[in-house]
């Protein structure tokens, strides 16, 4: 395995997402093809989450980092909403207008909040 320095290097760094941004932007160009096995290395060690095809051959870890960190928003951001939702239903807010204030369809906010059709 030729990328034993960028496995250190992201393991290293693996829980502290600023420096590992840092590290990641400053080492960009070896990062952008690290071979398959390396990054099941990363994966396996830090079960940080990263996806990428099982069939190439490289893996640009910088862009696989970048879709990680969108999912965790994305899943940050519908958690928000649930707990935005269940709050404004525990001050008897009707779910119609939680829903619209929410940004989802009423029945998804109904499924969050345990209530039936």
């Amino acid at each position: 395995m030729k990328h034993v320095r960028e496995v250190m290097r992201f393991i290293k760094y693996s829980k502290e997402k600023e420096n590992l941004s840092r590290v990641l932007a400053a080492n960009e160009e070896r990062f952008r093809e690290v071979e398959r096995s390396a990054a099941d290395v990363i994966e396996t060690i830090t079960n940080s989450g990263i996806k990428y095809d099982e069939n190439d051959e490289a893996v640009n870890m910088c862009q696989a980092i970048q879709e990680m960190r969108k999912e965790e928003r994305r899943i940050g951001e519908l958690n928000k909403a649930k707990e935005a939702a269940r709050n404004f239903y525990n001050l008897e807010v009707v779910v119609e207008k939680i829903a619209q204030g929410v940004g989802y369809a009423v029945e998804t906010v109904k499924e969050w909040l345990g209530l039936g059709s």
